[in-house]
């Protein structure tokens, strides 16, 4: 039997794995799982943070960073009773917050 790429033809593409087992696999200390989520996320969850930190993008990135580690180390958390974006910008938040608090004083 000649496989689809021996024929020029495209792999039929496999389905993605849905967020919540990606952070399950996080969980697990799966590398892959927690850069694939930082693939699908980390746009939206930095725009978030630009706009809550004054428009400051470097700092939205360096607290794009340690809500991605934060993610990292309490993946094991995450219960799937929300999605994992709505998971991300809740750390995101609390991670603004203490910024713009710690910036304050």
């Amino acid at each position: 039997m000649i496989g689809d790429r021996a024929l020029g033809r495209a792999a039929a593409p496999r389905s993605l794995p849905r967020d919540a087992e990606l952070v399950r696999r996080m969980a697990d200390g799966d590398f892959d799982a927690h850069r694939l989520i930082y693939t699908r996320h980390a746009g939206r969850v930095l725009a978030y943070l630009v706009a809550r930190l004054g428009g400051d993008r470097g700092l939205a990135e360096e607290v794009l960073h340690d809500v991605m580690l934060e993610a990292w180390r309490g993946a094991s958390g995450f219960r799937a009773e929300s999605s994992a974006l709505a998971w991300l910008l809740g750390i995101a938040h609390h991670r603004a917050c203490n910024t713009l608090r710690s910036r304050r004083r």
